[in-house]
């Protein structure tokens, strides 16, 4: 899972884990099993959904969320979906969580400087400075090409 942008939420910024604990509510409300702690190694797709290999031994689901973050470009890849996600390589400065956005409802918005390249943006209940690289480190570089517009 990656994150989406949104103007119009909190600057741009949704918080990838955010979704997935919300995507694990609405699973578990209608009574799918939620198993933590039990990392997937490999999945592959059955005619009935998916087998998740796990080191408790298989798990049979019928639906799948990639919730990995840097990663999910190369998972997805494993299934035949070519995503153009990239991780880019950036600095970050976090801080300990600070009383102005431990008594705060919500997420500030993020300011973002195009010209720095830099954002400040709320981390939990942490304001967050990422920095980025005037030319940029992709991860996943030799993948990179022009994407076609559908």
């Amino acid at each position: 899972m990656g994150e989406r942008y949104d103007i119009a939420i909190a600057g741009g910024g949704i918080v990838g884990c955010s979704i997935l604990c919300a995507l694990a509510k609405l699973a578990a409300n209608p009574g799918a099993p939620i198993k933590r702690n039990c990392p997937v190694s490999d999945f592959r797709e059955t005619s009935g959904g998916w087998e998740l290999g796990t080191p408790n031994g298989g798990i049979e689901a019928s639906q799948l969320v990639l919730a990995a973050s840097f990663w999910t470009r190369e998972l997805a890849l494993k299934i035949g979906m070519d995503l153009p996600l990239f991780a880019v390589e950036h600095q970050a400065l976090i801080t300990n969580a600070i009383p102005e956005l431990i008594s705060r409802e919500g997420d500030v918005p993020t300011i973002r400087e195009s010209s720095a390249p830099c954002n400040i943006r709320q981390d939990g209940k942490s304001p967050l400075i990422g920095i980025y690289e005037r030319e940029p480190k992709f991860r996943g570089a030799d993948a990179l090409r022009p994407m076609a517009c559908p």
